[in-house]
This record gives structure tokens, sequence and C-alpha cells, in this order.
């Protein structure tokens, strides 16, 4: 399922501050958007989401897609990082590829 256009939990005031693509997987969605390259979100209560972690790196996430516990991220250069995510509080990169 991809959603364009939701709101950032993590910095609303930001202007750059876009979801992109939502890959939404049981009741947690990945969120790649313009500040963080990915945001993992609880909305199991879809009236009160809920950030469990996110992934800071230094790029412009366009694009992801989860499975099982790991998360393969685009971002606006030729570039893809991947993700785990199996401690969705805590996820971590597990490496990145950049062609320039």
């Amino acid at each position: 399922m991809a959603i364009s256009g939701a709101s950032c939990f993590l910095w609303p005031d930001d202007a750059r501050c876009f979801a992109v693509y939502v890959a939404l997987v049981d009741s947690i969605a990945y969120v790649a958007d313009y500040v963080t390259v990915l945001q993992i979100i609880d909305v199991s209560s879809p009236a009160a989401p809920s950030i469990l972690g996110a992934d800071d790196t230094p790029v412009e996430a366009y694009g992801a897609v989860v499975v099982v516990s790991i998360a393969s991220v685009t971002d606006g250069k030729p570039g893809l990082y991947i993700i785990d995510v199996s401690s969705p509080g805590a996820p971590s990169l597990l490496g990145s590829s950049y062609n320039a």
C-alpha cells in the first residue's frame, strides 16, 4: 500500500517533511520521507499513531520495501540503503550502495 503526502511525525514544522512512500506491514507503517530515511510508526490505533523508531541518514528517501525484518530504502540519488527493522525501536543500517 502506497500513500503519498502523509504527515511528518518527527519534524512537523519542516517544510520539506512529507511522506514520499509508506509501506504497511501488519500494524506498522514504514515511512520514507525527505528528512529521515525511514520512520517506523505503530498505526494499530489509527487515531493515535506512535513513533517506534527512525533511521536517520543524510539522504532524502523516495521509497521503501519491507520483507520480513529488512527494509530496502531508495533515495533521491542512485542509492540503496538496507536497514534491519527486526527491532522497530532501534533500526540499524546494515549497508548501503551509492552510484555516482
